[in-house]
């Protein structure tokens, strides 16, 4: 069975709602035996796909919080950022039935 996410914005993710999750990850980790000293480099990458699970709305509605088609590593305004002094100023919706 799918794990269903309990948000799907990440307005919901406040600071609370994200300290409570970094707290079920340490608990899981301690759970799977894993040792203390390696839990800071664990814990942002759980934490990166909690709020990544947790933030499909904004995923499939929002532009610039899309993955980008060209570098599915980075999204629309990761790659914006990436280019300097560029904007988006528009943009369409293609689709493909």
């Amino acid at each position: 069975m799918k794990n269903v996410p309990k948000y799907i914005s990440r307005a919901q993710l406040t600071d609370a709602v994200l300290a409570e999750a970094e707290e079920a990850i340490k608990a899981e980790l301690k759970a799977e035996g894993k040792p203390e000293q390696i839990w800071d480099k664990i814990l942002p990458g759980k934490l990166e796909r909690f709020i990544a699970d947790n933030t499909t709305l904004d995923q499939e509605k929002c532009l610039l919080d899309q993955n980008f088609i060209m570098d599915d590593k980075m999204n629309v305004a990761q790659y914006v950022a990436s280019k300097g002094d560029v904007s988006v100023v528009s943009f369409e919706r293609v689709s493909l039935v």
